[in-house]
């Protein structure tokens, strides 16, 4: 138990959170806050499709390699969202690096992706936001993701087998809109 914080939060509410967990801990306290999930889900919608059927598999795990049908295997293409430092503690040069990586990576998924196969929260949610098909697979589901299985399904390893591998883009401009109000009112 912190007061300071508790104080601290209390004072600058309602806070929008992460994930289920942490609403919970916030709400313990007392402390008025909302369910937010991740801010990228707040990312511009892509303004044109692709013209050819590319399939990224980002950070996805052997295990679910024997499930995936050819047919995406034929279009697809592995990325990683595993970038190591160069520099630790980050500095002001290795964080412009690294955010110059993450905007090549989120505009390689706006301008070329059909379809997103990934076990990362921060591959799926933009992708989501973006109008990009997404399939969210992982062997290690925990509470981080207790909101994200709010707009798609969360498939565990013991689910790969039943994994519906023709998803749709979705559109979530009204719960983006919620989120940008919400910090709008927050910081007003």
């Amino acid at each position: 138990d912190r007061p300071d914080l508790i104080h601290y939060f209390s004072k600058y509410s309602p806070v929008g959170c992460r994930d289920e967990k942490t609403l919970m801990i916030f709400r313990k306290y007392g402390i008025e806050s909302y369910l937010m999930g991740c801010i990228s889900l707040c990312l511009p919608h892509r303004k044109t499709e692709p013209s050819d059927y590319k399939v990224f598999l980002v950070d996805t795990s052997e295990e679910l390699e024997k499930y995936i049908p050819n047919e995406i295997k034929s279009h697809s293409e592995y990325l990683s969202h595993a970038i190591k430092y160069r520099e630790y503690p980050i500095t002001e040069e290795e964080d412009d690096r690294l955010k110059g990586i993450a905007k090549k990576i989120l505009r390689k998924y706006s301008e070329e992706a059909s379809l997103v196969v990934t076990s990362r929260l921060h591959a799926a949610v933009p992708c989501i936001t973006m109008g990009i098909p997404v399939i969210f697979a992982s062997n290690n589901i925990d509470f981080r993701f207790g909101w994200l299985d709010k707009y798609i399904k969360l498939y565990a390893y013991e689910d790969y087998g039943s994994i519906d591998w023709n998803q749709k883009p979705l559109n979530i401009e009204h719960e983006k809109s919620l989120i940008v109000s919400y910090i709008k009112n927050s910081i007003a």
